[in-house]
């Protein structure tokens, strides 16, 4: 009788252990996830395990979580507010996505962290209006004496690596500038609203230029960017003036309905009100209102006033 038993128990603990052996399939990605915000990593796009990731806080989930009630809880429990966007937001944020990752693979190769520190300095360096000189003369020097102080001659050594030549601070800032107007796209087309900051004035050859910049909201957080700069080879009045940004927002695809906005001088074509240019912005952007730029005032004040006058 006890043998009849043992051998059913044997039998049993052989069927538990198949069970448990059993491994799940993996999963494959479908393009419906797009409506939930995941993509699949690229690195992982033709793989037999195609890993999640949330476009929106680049979290990455296993494969097995490639489930669509897994990936709608996620959205519903950290990014509610996506729940009824429609699928070109997600398809938006897909291509924006896409462009930083491209932008990424300059650091990628096998000297990464030295290039990646190139990359770092040239980017201090324009956004401070330093000469690409620095970097050789001022930068490096610098560094490996600090380096060198704290860390030891060796350390120091490792910083020689780092290409920091007149041509290498070039070539880093014309590749990281390569694509930011189609960056500065993107966002403006995912942004609910905008203002523009115009100006002109004439450069050393009395060639007038257009400046404009724009404030806009990207991931509920206000920028402000430049935006382009125009010459005004004709007359530089309201009619031209109105022709040229519009023409620049229809390539970008930025309609004028977003425009909340409009800051200029007190130059007649600017605030003309019949035919200056906020009077005609504000026929086609009818939600826009229009500022004027104070600062020219600020800089004369201090000149025409008493030195110990209270101007505030």
């Amino acid at each position: 009788m006890k043998r009849f038993l043992k051998c059913g128990d044997d039998t049993s603990s052989v069927g538990n252990t198949t069970k448990k052996s059993k491994t799940q399939p993996n999963r494959k990605y479908d393009l419906n996830y797009l409506k939930f915000g995941f993509v699949v990593i690229p690195e992982t796009e033709n793989s037999e395990n195609p890993i999640p990731l949330c476009i929106i806080c680049k979290e990455t989930l296993s494969n097995q979580s490639m489930k669509p009630s897994l990936l709608k809880r996620h959205q519903k429990t950290k990014h509610p507010e996506t729940e009824n966007k429609p699928i070109e937001f997600f398809k938006k944020k897909t291509e924006f996505f896409k462009k930083e990752s491209n932008c990424m693979t300059h650091f990628t190769n096998s000297d990464s962290k030295y290039l990646k520190a190139s990359y770092l300095a040239s980017l201090r360096i324009v956004k401070d209006g330093k000469l690409r000189t620095v970097g050789e003369t001022l930068i490096l020097p610098a560094a490996k004496d600090m380096v060198q102080t704290v860390l030891g001659e060796k350390a120091a050594k490792e910083l020689d690596k780092i290409p920091l030549s007149n041509n290498s601070i070039k070539r880093r800032i014309d590749t990281m500038a390569s694509n930011i107007e189609e960056i500065l796209g993107t966002q403006l087309k995912m942004c609910s609203i905008f203002s523009l900051q115009v100006d002109e004035s004439t450069d050393i050859t009395n060639m007038a230029q257009l400046l404009v910049f724009i404030r806009y909201d990207f991931d509920n957080v206000l920028n402000e960017e430049y935006l382009f700069c125009k010459s005004l080879k004709s007359n530089t009045n309201a009619e031209n003036i109105f022709k040229i940004i519009d023409s620049y927002l229809s390539t970008i695809n930025l309609p004028w309905k977003k425009c909340v906005g409009i800051c200029t001088d007190g130059a007649q074509a600017m605030c003309g009100k019949l035919t200056g240019l906020a009077s005609r912005i504000q026929k086609v952007a009818p939600y826009c209102k229009s500022t004027h730029c104070a600062i020219h005032e600020k800089l004369w004040l201090p000149k025409i006033c008493p030195i110990n006058y209270p101007l505030f």
